[in-house]
């Protein structure tokens, strides 16, 4: 469930996060997914947790799209001509219609909100036709779990040999690596220090950047994508890629 879903409104209206670079390489880094691992078109797409739809220009290249979010305002925010489907619901608790119809289910920071995630992973399995693809994506490394995660509402970061255990009770193949590995230094940083701290962190998308330095961000975080491009994957991130094959 993704409770933080008032946030992505907020950014919405405020058209904070567009080019923001974190959300900028997010949605750079899934069309290298896409391509990658997805690379035909008129694909049944089930996109979970689609919250205002930032990504859905990018995956409207790729065939068919059914979104999916607990919030109707957000769903209500989403032209009806970007989708083929609007569901407002849990993905916890799909409807059975939706079991075996997808080529691709995509998740992107929604599986660390969600209380029970293996019940979340099996929904999306059984959505999923055979051979279909899962692509998710979640904050790494639980040690740095923080009270910056806590304002965000995650129930839990990932340690890589956690989410290859969780994903392979389903699938049966599955690749993980890591992403944001070049910035991470400076992240971990912050994350350390607020660790223990009682205050919520603010969210990543608030931090008002020189536009320089917003844009330098952006093409190192765009580069990290061009090596993932080409199957080469750093050791180290704050966030964690899942690939996962019916």
């Amino acid at each position: 469930m993704k409770l933080n879903i008032k946030m992505d409104i907020v950014d919405y209206k405020a058209k904070s996060s567009k080019d923001f670079w974190w959300f900028k390489g997010k949605r750079n880094l899934l069309n290298v997914l896409l391509n990658n691992y997805c690379n035909k078109t008129n694909l049944k797409i089930l996109d979970v947790g689609c919250g205002t739809g930032e990504d859905l220009n990018i995956i409207n290249e790729f065939g068919k799209i059914t979104i999916m979010d607990i919030s109707k305002e957000a769903l209500n925010l989403i032209p009806n001509n970007l989708v083929e489907r609007k569901i407002l619901g849990d993905v916890q608790k799909l409807p059975q219609v939706l079991y075996n119809k997808f080529d691709v289910v995509i998740m992107l920071d929604l599986l660390e909100h969600i209380k029970n995630d293996d019940l979340a992973i099996d929904q999306c399995y059984k959505s999923l036709k055979k051979d279909g693809i899962l692509i998710l994506l979640v904050p790494a490394i639980s040690k740095i779990y923080s009270a910056h995660d806590r304002a965000l509402q995650h129930y839990r970061r990932y340690d890589k040999k956690v989410l290859l255990k969780k994903i392979g009770k389903k699938f049966k193949d599955n690749k993980i690596f890591y992403w944001n590995c070049i910035l991470s230094l400076p992240i971990f940083l912050l994350k350390i220090l607020r660790k223990n701290s009682k205050k919520g962190g603010t969210d990543i998308s608030s931090v008002q950047l020189p536009n320089f330095v917003n844009g330098f961000f952006y093409y190192v975080i765009k580069f990290e994508n061009y090596l993932i491009k080409h199957k080469i994957y750093l050791p180290i991130g704050v966030s964690l890629i899942s690939i996962a094959k019916k």
